[in-house]
């Protein structure tokens, strides 16, 4: 699916060649985002055997970076090929190709308050970073 209300400004290209980045809201579509939670949530309950924890013991959660997980999960992949990322990565470096380097994904599981005084259930927030 491509998201055709996604408009790359000439502001955004302006502000990706001079900082190397840009924070893109909405690019994808309400589906999108779906299955892109699903697919954490999948790749969270079958960590591949390149996961690594990565938070303290005494952290108020997991921290779990699961590298390439990509290529396992269908989808992480249908967000790569399918959505509009690549199309709209193509036109802020003003490139006609753009290649995956890496696609990491660091879940981070943190503890409402009320969470814990074990009154209630904990909040998942997902921290995505795309390296193009």
């Amino acid at each position: 699916m491509l998201n055709e209300t996604f408009a790359v400004t000439q502001n955004l290209i302006v502000t990706f060649q001079r900082d190397g980045a840009v924070c893109l809201r909405k690019i994808l579509l309400p589906d999108e985002v779906t299955s892109l939670r699903d697919g954490i949530d999948a790749n969270l309950a079958h960590p591949s055997a390149r996961a690594k924890l990565a938070s303290e013991p005494d952290d108020p959660g997991a921290f779990i970076e699961d590298f390439c997980s990509w290529q396992e999960n269908e989808r992480y992949r249908s967000l790569i090929f399918d959505s509009s990322i690549g199309a709209v990565a193509g036109r802020l470096m003003k490139s006609t190709t753009v290649r995956l380097y890496t696609i990491t994904c660091c879940p981070r599981r943190l503890a409402l308050a009320r969470a814990r005084h074990g009154t209630g259930p904990a909040l998942l927030q997902y921290r995505r970073s795309y390296e193009l």
